[in-house]
């Protein structure tokens, strides 16, 4: 009978071995030297399978939207740059800031900056290469924006449903989704895994003094 060996997420990324579940954040990566110098806390006792197999599908559940949300900030961050692209182009060909507010009318081919209620005139377009190279990055500014903005709508119910998933987990299990779990299929056994406390280093408090001398 092959050893079971799972690899499930609760506030990210984690290591498992076959015989137990560990569960690391996102935001603490551990060499091996570290996952070994460790402490673990019984935290309870999973009373059956459904009960286990519901804990594993909150984790896998968590682990599949906490990558969702890496592949959204990561498909943000690459289009904040194009929209830093076509900003600076404007800025450059245009004299349009990045923080003001314009619009275009095509009747007069004329390109105004809104202050308030007012409307002022900023720019004409003069021929068509100068209202095409406008119209392209104009156009491609305002697609960008738009797509950003779809983005965190996006994030923000996954953060949504990330929470809710914590609630679940907290509720069902008293799991914190700040904190490091440890999972044992054997014994159905889940524990808190807690870190020994870094000592300070020593302060050499004579070399606070010393004041380095030039050489010329």
């Amino acid at each position: 009978m092959r050893k079971q060996s799972m690899v499930i997420v609760l506030a990210g990324v984690l290591l498992v071995s076959t015989s137990t579940l560990a569960f690391w954040p996102f935001s603490k990566k551990k060499t091996d030297a570290a996952k070994e110098d460790v402490r673990r806390r019984y935290h309870l006792l999973v009373p059956d399978k459904t009960a286990e197999r519901q804990l594993l599908e909150l984790f896998a559940k968590k682990r599949l939207i906490m990558q969702q949300i890496q592949v959204l900030e990561q498909l943000k961050e690459e289009k904040r740059r194009e929209l830093q692209e076509f900003n600076r182009k404007l800025l450059r060909e245009f004299s349009m800031e990045p923080s003001g507010r314009y619009e275009f009318d095509p009747a007069d081919q004329t390109i105004y900056v809104l202050s308030g209620d007012e409307r002022k005139l900023h720019l004409r377009i003069t021929n068509d290469q100068q209202l095409l190279r406008f119209s392209g990055l104009y156009t491609g500014q305002r697609l960008v924006a738009d797509e950003i903005r779809v983005f965190q709508l996006v994030q923000q119910e996954k953060a949504s449903e990330t929470a809710e998933l914590d609630r679940q987990l907290e509720d069902q299990f008293s799991i914190q989704s700040d904190r490091n779990y440890q999972y044992e299929f054997k014994t159905m056994r889940l524990y808190e895994v807690v870190e020994p406390e870094t000592k300070a280093e020593p302060v050499d408090v004579e070399s606070l003094f010393q004041v380095p001398v030039p050489m010329w």
